[in-house]
């Protein structure tokens, strides 16, 4: 049994976004503000310190039953025990990572067109990540934006799944994606780069409910 999760405020903890700022210290005030899932990104940093680091995270997060999730390294994720794994189109395929990580593993995967959505086995999966939503300047692999309507577009090929949107994510456009069908919302500069992270993480949450209630009415 796979294990449940809550994706609607999804911190990507970007180690190339938070300087000199203490990793668990930003994640406690993120938590403070409603972040319900982690992803640890250190595209730039050894996979012992990455390690390092994931354990410390997993500790910080493991009292509010709050996920760790670790982006491409299905190594990292196994050897500190997080709670699953991010991949890109270009990482090990998700079976793989099943097969490593167990049935009790989060898997999700960034798809940004219906043609990256091709020959996906969504019964291997626990949500898609779709974007860039918008320009953003974190990821510079990220691909064009592809808006709302591309989000939908690919949101329509995972029917059974939760849809994350990412990239570009800001509290002018969260609201529309929200109505859009994303069942979360991805966030990186947005948390890690605000001066108030629980400010900050707040105004999305309230800015998500209010988008769900309308989109439910």
């Amino acid at each position: 049994m796979k294990r449940s999760f809550d994706p609607t405020l999804y911190l990507i903890l970007d180690l190339a976004l938070i300087g000199s700022q203490p990793p668990q210290r930003l994640i406690a005030s993120a938590i403070a503000g409603g972040v319900s899932l982690v992803q640890l990104r250190g595209k730039d940093i050894s996979a012992r310190a990455l390690c390092a680091l994931g354990a410390e995270t997993r500790a910080t997060l493991a009292p509010h039953d709050i996920p760790l999730i670790i982006n491409d390294d299905v190594a990292v994720a196994a050897a500190i025990g997080a709670n699953g794994v991010h991949l890109g189109q270009d990482d090990l395929p998700a079976v793989h990572a099943r097969r490593i990580l167990g049935e009790d593993a989060l898997i999700g995967l960034s798809v940004g067109t219906p043609e990256e959505a091709v020959g996906v086995d969504a019964t291997l999966l626990d949500y898609v990540s779709i974007g860039p939503i918008a320009g953003t300047r974190t990821k510079g692999d990220a691909g064009p934006a592809i808006g709302t309507a591309g989000f939908q577009a690919v949101r329509r090929l995972f029917p059974a799944l939760p849809a994350v949107a990412i990239g570009g994510i800001t509290e002018a456009n969260a609201a529309d994606i929200v109505r859009a069908g994303a069942a979360g919302l991805a966030v990186a500069s947005n948390l890690c780069c605000a001066v108030d992270p629980t400010a900050a993480a707040r105004r999305l949450r309230g800015i998500i409910a209010r988008a769900e209630q309308q989109a439910a009415s």
